[in-house]
């Protein structure tokens, strides 16, 4: 299941998906300028690095609501930034990484904590 390419969402997950996809289209379109116009950062790219965070948690069996609490970290770190033309795709990712990581720190609920 870790070495797929697709991933394939539980029903919880497509409707956890569903509503931070409104989130970010309602409430957080003011913050999230790193998801608007002239940003290097795609709605594509934050689909890849979404699936990819799906697979890690799976992977090391932690709660898949990390990925939503990950998301809501990055995005309000990126949404305090002054300038969000600087946030290459990379360091976006890198945001999020260390998102998940802090998530993951908080829950302590994964298998080796």
């Amino acid at each position: 299941m870790c070495d797929k390419d697709e991933v394939h969402f539980s029903p919880s997950e497509s409707l956890c998906l569903q509503i931070m996809l409104e989130k970010e289209q309602s409430v957080y379109r003011k913050s999230c300028r790193h998801l608007n116009e002239g940003s290097d950062i795609t709605t594509k790219d934050r689909m890849k690095i979404i699936d990819w965070c799906y697979r890690a948690v799976e992977c090391l069996r932690f709660d898949t609501e990390l990925v939503e609490e990950a998301l809501e970290i990055g995005d309000r770190f990126m949404s305090r930034c002054v300038s969000t033309r600087s946030f290459t795709r990379s360091k976006y990712q890198v945001v999020l990484v260390a998102s998940l990581y802090i998530a993951m720190k908080k829950s302590a609920t994964g298998p080796d904590v």
